[in-house]
């Protein structure tokens, strides 16, 4: 548990030293369309944290991203994912690592204001994670197995931006490679929020 903690520890400065370099190192103005600008001025950084405690299951997550604005409304960018889960019911701690790959485009008009405005986002990302599922040995025993489970992912959501480049966003993803036995999430759709810089 030691171990958990310290790695866990490390992500998690790693994460927000990443997130001041951003808002205090790069300029955070939006791209303006047809206008000319530098790799620094097209980077991003953010990410999620999450945390979430339960009487059967608790879970600390830390997903920080870097990206680059390929237009003012085409991003692209890769983001790593550290997730620790708790079972307590079955006494299991469990850490799932992985990485993913996305592409995102932003549309030109507003959301209506009961969506509380933002704009209209399609996102799909190629990921893949190191989980702990259920197998069977030669003997048929059920024993737990580590290995890397891909995953290809795209929805829709909405960016709600700040005044500057930056803002929140919720996307409702449909994994293609959704995996009843393997895969971390409870079923093929999977719902992310988080923000960038």
């Amino acid at each position: 548990m030691k171990s958990t903690c310290s790695h866990f520890t490390k992500i998690l400065f790693l994460s927000l030293f990443l997130f001041f370099l951003s808002n205090t190192s790069f300029a955070q103005l939006p791209l303006v369309k047809g206008e000319q600008y530098s790799i620094k001025e097209r980077l991003f950084f953010g990410g999620n944290l999450g945390l979430g405690f339960g009487n059967i299951v608790s879970t600390i997550s830390v997903d920080p991203l870097i990206g680059a604005m390929l237009t003012h409304n085409i991003s692209v960018g890769i983001q790593g994912t550290y997730t620790y889960i708790n079972w307590r019911r079955f006494n299991v701690d469990d850490q799932i690592l992985g990485y993913r790959a996305f592409a995102r485009r932003t549309f030109d008009f507003d959301m209506p204001n009961f969506l509380g405005g933002g704009q209209l986002l399609l996102q799909g990302e190629v990921e893949r994670l190191r989980v702990q599922y259920p197998t069977l040995d030669a003997n048929f025993n059920v024993v737990q197995t580590r290995g890397w489970i891909p995953g290809v992912l795209a929805g829709p959501g909405i960016f709600y931006p700040n005044r500057n480049r930056g803002g929140f966003h919720l996307i409702v993803l449909y994994n293609f490679q959704h995996d009843i036995i393997r895969s971390p999430y409870g079923s093929e759709f999977v719902f992310r929020t988080g923000f960038i810089f």
